[in-house]
């Protein structure tokens, strides 16, 4: 892109449009995102083997925390999906 300023002409470096969607901060939270949702599945699948254990399910209060557990990991792994998504939505548009 050109413009004049006071008689002189100077060149904008070119922007990659695809590079100005997403910040730096953005850009590293998508290149790391992946890794991070494979934790939390990890994490969900943890507390659902918990919430099996014949232990837990005879004792109210912990199958009570189990099952809180899954709701929460459940509900991480929704989020990061969620986030995922609209990172990469950002990065295409």
């Amino acid at each position: 892109m050109r413009w004049e300023r006071a008689g002189a002409t100077q060149t904008q470096p070119d922007v990659n449009p695809a590079a100005a969607r997403l910040s730096g901060a953005e850009r590293r939270e998508l290149g790391e995102i992946e890794a991070r949702i494979a934790e939390a599945e990890a994490a969900a699948e943890a507390a659902r083997e918990m919430l099996a254990q014949p232990e837990t399910a005879t004792h109210h209060d912990r199958l009570q925390q189990a099952w809180t557990d899954v709701e929460a990991a459940d509900a991480r792994v929704a989020a990061m999906y969620a986030r995922w998504q609209e990172l990469e939505d950002k990065r295409e548009a």
